[in-house]
């Protein structure tokens, strides 16, 4: 599938196998299993990190430049996508989202902050940030008990509590690009 510029992140896919994807020319697009063009929107700037989509149907656009816009899948009108709100962060980013139990989206910025950030309906708040020795370029976990993790191009490897502050930090060495898992 000719996409029209360079692919930037890893896709995401919802519940009936919709892909997701954006690129670095700013255009992202909603594509059919079947090969088939849904729905596209020029949002402005490169996408380099994967969006994501919460339980109700809300879908999460991180973009290079610092902002967040979430579309509503349920009652997108794919003959004129229009996002429900943006939320500028200040500072770009590249790591991909993460969602919690609560629909709470977590995400690391270039400028060395994580977020923890809440929808509400219309429009988002930064419930909280946690601020990194350097940039962030991996992605946040969560754990089952709502702790974050994640690693910082400083080479420290945090663990924030869902209320923000830190369990604790561990030096590696080097810097950190790639994104944990957790086991059981």
């Amino acid at each position: 599938r000719a996409m029209g510029s360079e692919m930037t992140a890893s896709v995401a896919v919802d519940s009936e196998g919709i892909i997701y994807l954006g690129t670095e020319n700013g255009i992202f697009q909603a594509v059919s299993p079947s090969n088939e063009s849904i729905w596209a929107a020029n949002i402005g700037a490169a996408v380099y990190s994967s969006a994501c989509i919460s339980l109700d149907n809300k879908l999460y656009i991180p973009v290079s430049d610092g902002r967040i816009l979430c579309y509503d899948l349920a009652t997108l009108d794919p003959n004129a996508p229009v996002f429900d709100w943006l939320l500028p962060t200040g500072a770009g980013i590249t790591s991909s989202p993460a969602l919690d139990l609560e629909g709470n989206i977590y995400v690391g910025t270039l400028d060395g902050r994580i977020l923890k950030i809440q929808n509400n309906g219309e429009s988002a708040d930064i419930l909280w940030e946690v601020t990194a020795g350097d940039s962030i370029v991996a992605s946040p976990v969560i754990d089952a008990s709502g702790n974050v993790y994640i690693g910082s191009m400083d080479g420290s490897f945090y663990s924030i509590s869902s209320d923000g502050s830190l369990n604790w930090s561990f030096e590696t060495g080097s810097k950190i690009r790639s994104t944990a898992a957790l086991g059981d």
